[in-house]
């Protein structure tokens, strides 16, 4: 049976060096009880050439959802929605898995409640010789 890691705990039990983790698993012949405890292996892999995106660029469809929006900008200024789909999650970043192809310029502040085809302006990058 496979699943999906979807929460892992900020903290750990230091009595017996335990951490809290959810997962999700498909259940066909109902043989998971719901809120019920099971142990299971987890395995890594590694991503080459993912597209990576901050977190705060991506809105999702709910707190516990693996898909979203991120407002991409075209050359011609104008922010449109495009619906993607996340993979992994690490620290102030996340994997985008469907959706973007990786180069998009895309809205990082204020991209909650943008219309899509708002016109906005690219902030600049402060280079570290003007720090």
């Amino acid at each position: 049976m496979t699943g999906k890691v979807t929460l892992i705990s900020r903290s750990s039990d230091p009595q017996n060096r335990t951490i809290e983790v959810w997962a999700t698993f498909g259940n066909p012949q109902g043989s998971l009880l719901a809120g019920g405890a099971v142990q299971f292996v987890v395995s890594n892999q590694t991503v080459d050439e993912a597209v990576v995106v901050p977190v705060s660029a991506v809105t999702l469809d709910a707190s516990n959802a693996d898909s979203g929006t991120v407002m991409t900008v075209g050359e011609d200024s104008v922010a449109h929605e495009t619906k993607v789909k996340i993979g992994i999650k690490q620290g102030d970043k996340v994997q985008i898995v469907e959706g973007l192809n990786g180069g998009e310029t895309v809205v990082v502040e204020g991209n909650y409640a943008l219309p899509d085809g708002t016109k906005v302006e690219i902030a600049k990058e402060d280079s570290e010789a003007e720090k």
